[in-house]
C-alpha cells in the first residue's frame, strides 16, 4: 500500500501511521524523517506485510494519518477517506482444479464432478459454477458435496440468465479452510455435437457477494476426444494426449491411453507436469512412489521391508578363506617334514597372493557398481599399497641388496631366473612376497637366503607402514560399510575375506617385527629355534641339511657346504667318516639354566659310558659344537 501526502513547510517531521480496523494487523510505526522537506513536496510512504481480508470487500472505516512536528504537535491529519480494498481475487490453480463428466456421449445425460483447492476462505461463502451454453442444466439438478463441505446433500440454484449454478449451503458452518472441495452435479446434458466446449467458470464469493477466488479459463471439456481422453490426436479421437486426472479415476497416461492403474512392473507419476506410468528399476518387480521403492522383488532377490529395497540372495562360498586354510595346512605339513622351513615367512608369501586376489575382486565389484558409495578410505588403502610396492623397488635394489648377507646374494647368483622372477612379482603386486626367498621353504636351496639386520629393519619399516596406512583405513571403511548394508551385498562378503586375510598378515608381520626387536630380549638362539633348529641334535649323522632362514643362523655353524649334494660337512681333522657314522650324540641345552656347569653322560665309539662336563654359554650352538669336539 502506498500513501501520498503533501508537506506544508520545510521542517523536520514525525510521521505516525495508524491502521485501525477490525480484521487487520494493527501496526503502529514511527519513522523520523531527518531531512528538510520543501513546501508542497509529495511524500510516498510504502507499507508492506499487511494482512488484508480474503475477498474484494472494502475495509470498514478509514486509515488515520497524522503529521506531527518533532515536538509532537499535529501539523496536519487525515482521519477519513483512506479506504483499503483488494484489487485482485485469488486465482485457483489449474493443476488442482478440474471439471469432467462421467460420460462423453454427445447429447446424453451425464454426471459432472467439480474439484478445486480454495486459495482464500470465508465462512458461509458461496460457490458459483458457470456452465457453457452448449451444456444444458435441468430445472432441478441434484447437487451433492463429496469432499470438504458441511453436508452431503446440497442446495444448488439455477440462474438461467448466465447458465450458472449457485451452491449456497456448502460451507455455512465450516470455520477453517478445507484442503479440497469436491462437488457432484447430476443430469447435465452433454453438447449435441462433438465439440470442445468453452471454459467453465468457477467462482467463490462471500456471503454478501464479493469475489474471493476464481478460475474462468482452461476448464473446457473436449467432447471430440473419446473418454477418458481430455485431449487427443486431431486425426484419432481415441489416441489420448492428456487425461482428466483431477476429477476421474483415469489418471495415468500410458501408451496413448488413460488408465486407472499402471501395469505391475510400473509405478505411477502424478504431478502437475506429468501424469503417466514409468518402469520400476530392477530388481523391483513392483514399486510405487519412485522406480526404486520396491513392493515386491524379481526371483532370487529378497525384499527388506524397512528399506523397500531388493537385495540379491547370496550363497557365497568364501573361496579366498578356503584357499587360505589350504595354504596354512600346506605350510604346516611342509614345516613338519622339513624342519628348516620358516613357517611365518612362508605363510606371508602365500597369504600375499590371496591379498592381491581379494583386492582384485573388490576393484571389479566397484567397477561394475556393486559397491555402494565412493569408499574413499578403501581407495586410499589401495593407493598406499601400490605406493609401498613402488618404493620397495629402489629400497631393495639400492639399499637391501648391497648390504645383503652372502647367502642372500648367492641365491640370486645361483638361481637367477627363479629368484628374479619371484622378486619382480613382489615388486609388481606385493612386497611381502619377497620373503619366500629367505623362508627355506621345503629345504629348497633356492629359498635359503637370509636377511641381514639392516635389511630386516628396512623391511619392518614397510610392514609398519602397511599396518598403519593400508590395514587400519580399510578396516574403518569396512566397518562403516558393514554397519550400513550388513550381509546384503557381494561386497560385504568379499570385504570379510579381505579383513580376515589382512588381519592374519598384520599379526604375522607383527610377530616378525617383535622377533627382530632386540629390546624384547630375543636372543639369536631363540631365533634359530623359530627358524627350524631342534633342541636335540640329529643323531648318527655328520652330514645334515642346511638350516638357513636368515634369522641369526651362521653358515659357519654347519661347516663346509657341498652344493652338489646340498650337504654341510663339519671340519673335524681328528675323526674319520667311519668313526663319525658310529658316534651317537645326544646333547641338550637350556638357555634359562642357572648353574654354571653340568655333568652328563655320553657314549663313546666303543660303547663305554663317559661323563662329560658342559660349561654354560650364551649361545646354544657354540656350546654344542665345543662339546662335540670334546666328545670326539
Amino acid at each position: 500500500m502506498t500513501i501520498a501526502v503533501s508537506a506544508r513547510g520545510r521542517r523536520q517531521l514525525m510521521v505516525d501511521k495508524y491502521f485501525k480496523r477490525k480484521g487487520l494487523n494493527t501496526e503502529n510505526m514511527r519513522r523520523k524523517l531527518a531531512i528538510n522537506i520543501p513546501r508542497s513536496a509529495l511524500i510516498n510512504i510504502n507499507v508492506t506485510n499487511i494482512t488484508s481480508q480474503s475477498s474484494l470487500r472494502p475495509a470498514v472505516g478509514s486509515v488515520e494519518f497524522k503529521v506531527l512536528s518533532a515536538e509532537g504537535y499535529i501539523i496536519e491529519a487525515q482521519t477519513s477517506g483512506f479506504i483499503i480494498q483488494n484489487k485482485f481475487t485469488g486465482l485457483l490453480d489449474i493443476n488442482t482444479t478440474g471439471i469432467s463428466p462421467n460420460y462423453f456421449e454427445k447429447n446424453a445425460p451425464a454426471n459432472y464432478t467439480v474439484s478445486f483447492n480454495p486459495i482464500n476462505f470465508e465462512q458461509n461463502m458461496k460457490i458459483h459454477i458457470g456452465v457453457p451454453w452448449s451444456i444444458t442444466i435441468p430445472d432441478k439438478p441434484i447437487c451433492r458435496g463429496l469432499l470438504g463441505t458441511d453436508q452431503t446433500d446440497l442446495t444448488c440454484t439455477v440462474v438461467r440468465g448466465n447458465n450458472t449454478l449457485i451452491f449456497s449451503d456448502a460451507l455455512v458452518q465450516m470455520k477453517l479452510k478445507p484442503d479440497t472441495i469436491k462437488l457432484f452435479i447430476n443430469n447435465l446434458t452433454n453438447p449435441k455435437e462433438n465439440v470442445v466446449t468453452k471454459s467453465f467458470q468457477l467462482i467463490t464469493k462471500s456471503y454478501d457477494g464479493y469475489k474471493i477466488d476464481e478460475r474462468t479459463t482452461d476448464l473446457a471439456i473436449n467432447f471430440y476426444c473419446v473418454f477418458p481422453c481430455k485431449t487427443c490426436n486431431l486425426t484419432n479421437p481415441t489416441q489420448c494426449t492428456s487425461c482428466y486426472w483431477t476429477t476421474t479415476e483415469y489418471k495415468y497416461l500410458y501408451k496413448d491411453q488413460c488408465r486407472q492403474n499402471c501395469p505391475d512392473n510400473m509405478y505411477e507419476i502424478l504431478t502437475s507436469a506429468r501424469q503417466t506410468c514409468d518402469f520400476c528399476k530392477s530388481p523391483c518387480a513392483t514399486c510405487r512412489i519412485n522406480a526404486t521403492y520396491c513392493e515386491t522383488c524379481i526371483p532370487d532377490y529378497k525384499l527388506y521391508v524397512d528399506e523397500h529395497t531388493c537385495y540379491e540372495i547370496i550363497n557365497y562360498p568364501f573361496p579366498i578363506l578356503c584357499t587360505a586354510f589350504f595354504f596354512v595346512v600346506v605350510v604346516l605339513c611342509v614345516d613338519c617334514f622339513r624342519k628348516s622351513t620358516n613357517f611365518l615367512q612362508a605363510l606371508l608369501f602365500f597369504l600375499s597372493f590371496l591379498e592381491v586376489a581379494v583386492w582384485c575382486m573388490m576393484i571389479f565389484l566397484y567397477g561394475i557398481g556393486k559397491v555402494e558409495g565412493h569408499r574413499s578410505l578403501s581407495v586410499v588403502s589401495f593407493a598406499v599399497q601400490d605406493l609401498l610396492n613402488l618404493f620397495f623397488i629402489p629400497v631393495h635394489l639400492k639399499l637391501m641388496m648391497p648390504a645383503a648377507s652372502p647367502e642372500y646374494k648367492q641365491v640370486f647368483e645361483e638361481y637367477k631366473c627363479s629368484s628374479w622372477t619371484l622378486q619382480i612379482i613382489a615388486y609388481l603386486f606385493n612386497f611381502k612376497m619377497s620373503l619366500i626367498l629367505i623362508s627355506s621353504f621345503a629345504a629348497r636351496p633356492r629359498f635359503s637366503g637370509t636377511f641381514s639386520g639392516d635389511s630386516w629393519q628396512k623391511f619392518n619399516l614397510f610392514a609398519i607402514l602397511y599396518i598403519v596406512l593400508t590395514y587400519l583405513p580399510f578396516m574403518f571403511d569396512f566397518y562403516v560399510y558393514f554397519t550400513t548394508y550388513g550381509l546384503r551385498q557381494y561386497a560385504s562378503y568379499v570385504g570379510i575375506e579381505a579383513v580376515v586375510i589382512m588381519t592374519i598378515i598384520c599379526l604375522t608381520m607383527m610377530l616378525e617385527i617383535l622377533q627382530q626387536c632386540q629390546c624384547v630380549g630375543i636372543l639369536e638362539r631363540d631365533l634359530g629355534k623359530r627358524a627350524g633348529l631342534s633342541n636335540e641334535l640329529k643323531k648318527g649323522k655328520k652330514k645334515r641339511r642346511a638350516l638357513r632362514s636368515g634369522m641369526g643362523n651362521d653358515e659357519s655353524d654347519y661347516g663346509e657346504y657341498d652344493s652338489e649334494h646340498d650337504y654341510y660337512f663339519e671340519d673335524d681333522a681328528d675323526a674319520s667318516p667311519s668313526e663319525e657314522e658310529e658316534v651317537e650324540e645326544e646333547e641338550y641345552y637350556d638357555e634359562e639354566e642357572e648353574e654354571e656347569s653340568e655333568t652328563y653322560e655320553s657314549v663313546d665309539a666303543k660303547g663305554n659310558k663317559v661323563k662329560r662336563k658342559r660349561e654354560k654359554t650364551t649361545k646354544g650352538r657354540e656350546s654344542i659344537k665345543d662339546n662335540k669336539k670334546e666328545l670326539r
